[in-house]
């Protein structure tokens, strides 16, 4: 549909479907005697870093509406050869189909003299601005080229147009601007109307209201404001903000009266719809009302091309749909029209809805008026449901009442009953989700890339018409590029794969590559061999400026729902860091996930945004957000190639020669203890008891402990290796290199401590209780060590959960609490060592 706004500033050329000189079409006259004249001071001039190259002194509109006439004066000085180049020449775009353009000033004021242009002759062009979205609106420009204009001339031009478009049908919308991004010397809005047509007015940013003044049957309202600074406006707003300061004038009192307008549009004549309905049965051969449906659908988004002829009626008023039938092209109103048309044939309820493709559920909060929308879809009720269908997407997935439908927020549907906006926030399935498996079979040599995209809803469609609307070899090319990016020598290893399953709308597209060279060496030492990985699909979602100062809302990519993978098989033993990072927002949400098992490195990126824009408060918290998801975009493998062939757990002479000497020392102070440690027994050797009652079951629980730490001890896969602690070491990560060089040995030095302990049990040594409290003590710390020791390479600490590490504390405690407070054991281990 075609929004109309009288634009301050369509001064420029754009590529031309034909060029005509025809001069008749434009009249050369004075203005209508209802124009009031308005001055300009000459001398004015910008304010300090106001200048862009040319400076408006006069900016003058004024409408009739009973005339059907709008007047527009407008004098500008040219400051620059900039302002030089891009404002001597002058366009007035208008419709022939119901306006005529009259020309009524054209002049250039030079130090004090004023040459007359009007001899100038008047070209007009046919220009159509929407022609690459097929949408023709037969509008023309009036096209005036200036000579002999210099820097500080200022150029003096009046138009008129006359006609409203009668689509119309006596109602209007005048929109007043009260400041431009540039500075204005002076600005002055006038609207003249019955004082018999009712009008409503919406100011936007300004509390600035009209001068209103009656006089012979009409109303006056003018505004006027002079020395206006020019507004700089953010970058990336969403499109139902406005910073700048405006008026809406309306003779709409509601999205009622919006509907009570368009509904007439809407109407088909019986005669068309008695054919259409014959053309129908002849061409749909569904018997269900769902088939039916889904079998019109298809056929209005698939079969009827998406083009627009919207000239004067027809830039709100659908064609017929037996003319849209019979001919295959439409544009959205029209499209929308003929699938209604067609489904109430079979009495499936449907009807008509006007939305805004980019205002979406703001377009309510804007001044009821018939250029509030620029799209038009479908609503359709079906087995007690509501569901809605854009009919301009092509090829479209899903099956009834299951198609995606844009998020457009809100809509009036045209049905003869609806007074206002219908609300669209039912979620819509919309999502890819994207898996990189790099498959790595050596260190140092090529690496596979296998790329698996699944794209859901909406995305399904987008992708969907990428791929019946171009050729394999052309998206092979783009996305061979895309990974180019970031390793220059990749190469396909097998064609790309596209599957569509369109009655679930989702689409699956794998891809095959190579990359020759997957490892490079570290700049900072060329022995350490370096691989990177990236989520480089999200990379352009997630990019954000780190300047916070704004005034206005940011714009996001809405909907997005993209979740992406990258899974690494790594031929050896690796130790990889596990990290979790979570960022959930009422505008956003993000999820990362790094986790290693198996040799498989597993990294989850998730990103989605919940709502079209971030409000101005809140964008300092969405810099930082994204400056810390940017941190996890990128992942690194290093390989140090002095320890080339050797996995994590190979045994290295470091490895060895630690454990002997800790071992070796566990052994001489176990054997220390066992010959001299001899504390002084609470009760006389003499009556000392033999070991029995709960003992038996302590000497059995030691025996089996001393089992089964031999076993882990054997089933240590790090028990002669260096190579947990020894990298850490030589990059100076002391703490770390104690910690895994402690997590090695101790299983192994605490065997003789076990065995001395069960020899001291035996022979009732008066020393057993302390040094078997010693040795259940020490155990604790075997599964707290590990689990510190392993948590980055398992989540579960190495196997052991927080239950069980829980149990183990529990059970020492008892063990530890009954050697050193039980009678019995006081009584029973009594014998000295010297007494032997």
């Amino acid at each position: 549909m075609k929004k109309s706004f009288f634009g301050l500033f369509c001064l420029f050329f754009v590529p031309i479907a034909g060029l005509l000189a025809q001069s008749a079409k434009v009249a050369v006259r004075p203005p209508s005697r209802w124009v009031e004249p308005r001055p300009f001071d000459a001398a004015g001039m910008p304010a300090y870093g106001q200048g862009i190259g040319y400076y408006f002194l006069l900016v003058d509109q004024q409408d009739h509406a009973q005339q059907e006439e709008g007047y527009r004066h407008y004098a500008y000085k040219i400051l620059t050869s900039e302002g030089l180049q891009a404002m001597s020449d002058i366009s007035v775009s208008f419709d022939p189909a119901y306006q005529q353009l009259a020309v009524h000033t054209l002049r250039i004021h030079r130090n004090g003299q004023v040459i007359d242009q009007m001899q100038k002759t008047i070209r007009t062009i046919q220009r159509e601005q929407s022609m690459d979205r097929f949408i023709y609106d037969g509008s023309l420009t009036a096209v005036i080229n200036l000579n002999d204009v210099r820097v500080g001339d200022i150029i003096e031009y009046a138009y008129s147009r006359k006609g409203e478009n009668p689509v119309n049908r006596g109602h209007n919308t005048w929109y007043i601007s009260l400041n431009y991004s540039s500075g204005t010397e002076s600005i002055f809005q006038r609207v003249v109307v019955p004082t018999t047509l009712p009008v409503y007015l919406k100011y936007t940013n300004t509390e600035q209201k009209p001068v209103i003044a009656d006089q012979a049957g009409q109303r006056t309202y003018t505004w006027s404001v002079t020395k206006v600074p020019g507004l700089v406006t953010d970058e990336q707003v969403p499109s139902w903000y406005s910073a700048f300061s405006s008026v809406t004038m309306t003779t709409f009192a509601d999205w009622g009266q919006v509907a009570d307008w368009a509904r007439p549009l809407y109407t088909v004549q019986e005669a068309d719809r008695k054919k259409l309905i014959a053309m129908a049965a002849g061409q749909f051969s569904a018997t269900t009302p769902e088939a039916y449906a889904e079998e019109v659908i298809r056929f209005v988004q698939d079969e009827v091309r998406y083009l627009g002829f919207e000239t004067g009626l027809n830039s709100h008023k659908p064609h017929a749909p037996l003319d849209v039938y019979n001919q295959r092209f439409g544009d959205c109103k029209d499209k929308a029209l003929l699938l209604t048309t067609l489904l109430n044939a079979r009495g499936i309820e449907a009807y008509p809805m006007l939305v805004h493709t980019s205002d979406r559920a703001h377009v309510s909060e804007s001044a009821p008026s018939l250029y509030a929308f620029d799209h038009c879809v479908a609503q359709v009720k079906l087995n007690d449901s509501t569901f809605y269908i854009d009919a301009t997407i092509s090829g479209q997935g899903g099956m009834s009442g299951r198609h995606y439908f844009p998020r457009y927020g809100k809509g009036l549907v045209i049905d003869g009953r609806s007074r206002d906006f219908v609300s669209l926030d039912t979620p819509q399935p919309y999502a890819i989700t994207e898996t990189q498996t790099v498959d790595i079979d050596s260190i140092g040599g090529a690496a596979n890339l296998t790329v698996r995209t699944v794209c859901i809803g909406g995305e399904a469609d987008d992708v969907r018409s990428q791929f019946y609307g171009n050729s394999r070899e052309e998206i092979q090319k783009r996305y061979l590029k895309f990974y180019g990016d970031t390793y220059p020598d990749i190469e396909v290893r097998q064609p790309l794969r596209f599957t569509d399953q369109r009655d679930s709308n989702i689409v699956v597209i794998d891809e095959y590559y190579t990359i020759p060279t997957f490892w490079k060496p570290d700049e900072k030492d060329p022995k350490t061999l370096m691989c990177d990985v990236s989520a480089q699909s999200i990379d352009s979602r997630i990019s954000v400026s780190k300047f916070a100062k704004r005034t206005a809302p940011f714009r996001l990519t809405y909907p997005l729902n993209y979740t992406h993978t990258i899974v690494i098989n790594v031929p050896e033993d690796w130790t990889i860091e596990d990290k979790d990072q979570r960022i959930d927002r009422d505008q956003y949400a993000y999820e990362y996930s790094r986790r290693y098992v198996d040799r498989k490195v597993m990294i989850t990126t998730h990103y989605e945004t919940k709502d079209a824009s971030v409000p101005v408060d809140l964008y300092q918290q969405y810099i930082d957000d994204h400056n810390a998801m940017r941190d996890n975009l990128w992942y690194s493998l290093t390989y140090d190639t002095d320890f080339a062939g050797q996995s994590m757990s190979s045994p290295t002479a470091a490895g060895m020669a630690w454990l002997a000497m800790a071992v070796a020392i566990s052994v001489l102070l176990s054997v220390w203890i066992y010959r001299r440690y001899d504390p002084v027994p609470d009760h006389s050797p003499e009556w000392a008891r033999p070991i029995d009652g709960n003992l038996v079951y302590a000497r059995y629980g030691l025996v089996l402990t001393l089992f089964m730490l031999i076993v882990e001890v054997i089933s240590n896969p790090y028990l002669f290796s260096g190579n947990l602690w020894l990298p850490e070491l030589m990059a100076g990560q002391y703490g770390s290199a104690v910690l895994y060089a402690v997590y090695q040995v101790y299983g192994a030095v605490l065997v003789p401590v076990g065995v001395m302990s069960i020899a001291l049990f035996q022979q009732g040594r008066s020393s057993t209780p302390r040094v078997t409290s010693v040795f259940f003590g020490a155990l604790v710390g075997m599964p707290l060590l590990t689990a510190i020791a392993m948590f980055t390479e398992d989540a579960n600490g190495g196997g052991w959960s927080p239950g069980s590490l829980i149990f183990v504390l529990l059970l020492a405690g008892i063990w530890i609490g009954y050697f050193r407070s039980s009678s019995q054991v006081k009584r029973t281990f009594v014998v000295p060592a010297r007494g032997e």
